[in-house]
């Protein structure tokens, strides 16, 4: 009975810590595609670069063929003569938009996945690869760790490439509210209070009634939705 519920409570906490938890880990064999773990377009954002708009805190705009490389945190744009760059002066940055995603800068590139009025919801994606060197007996020596990702991206190009060596993938989000100056905060309930002033006792109520977990998308989603209500 004593080992039952030992392990019962074992399970439970693992499953809080996974809930809070905003790391993936992904593990890949040795021999696998590598790249088939990083996302669904692999290293890049969008199945193909697209036409985009990036507009620069100075007002001035330009369009052009876009896409997010992951793994290396850049806007990757296609130049006039054919080649693969990526956008300078991030910090210039206002807005990106690519096929009705867009994208803001502070302190790396924000996907916007949900918006109220003039709030929107976004998204850091950090994806890094670590590779293993076999050990004694065959197991993986973590210590022989090299972070040699770079390699996969050549002038725009994405080599699916099998490797001779196990990897981990790991895949951290970190949550934001942007208002509508452009200003960038983590998403946090002080700062949902703060952009919501005159809400603040029904989002407080809003949170402890549903638990809100503010490492979890959909629950965020759903208290920005609320924020805007008005109750």
């Amino acid at each position: 009975m004593k080992k039952v519920l030992i392990q019962s409570i074992i399970f439970l906490l693992t499953g809080i810590a996974s809930t809070a938890q905003p790391e993936q880990k992904i593990r890949v064999p040795a021999g696998e595609d590598l790249m088939k773990a990083i996302a669904e377009y692999g290293e890049y954002r969008f199945p193909q670069y697209t036409k985009g708009t990036v507009v620069y805190k100075y007002h001035k705009s330009s369009s052009a063929l876009l896409n997010y490389n992951l793994l290396l945190g850049e806007m990757r744009f296609i130049d006039p003569s054919g080649d693969t760059l990526a956008i300078a002066d991030p910090d210039q940055v206002s807005a990106i938009t690519i096929d009705s995603i867009t994208f803001y800068y502070s302190n790396g590139y924000q996907e916007a996945v949900a918006e109220n009025g003039s709030v929107k919801l976004t998204v850091l994606r950090k994806i890094t690869i670590e590779y293993e060197k076999n050990g004694a007996y065959g197991q993986p020596n973590t210590q022989s760790a090299i972070d040699n990702y770079r390699t996969y991206t050549d002038n725009g190009y994405t080599y699916k490439l099998s490797i001779n060596q196990d990897a981990v993938v790991r895949k951290n989000s970190k949550w934001f509210l942007v208002d509508a100056e452009g200003n960038s905060t983590p998403a946090t309930k002080a700062n949902f209070i703060k952009l919501f002033p005159v809400n603040n006792n029904s989002i407080n109520s809003y949170i402890k009634s549903k638990n809100t977990d503010f490492k979890n998308e959909e629950d965020l989603k759903a208290l920005l939705r609320f924020c805007g209500k008005g109750e």
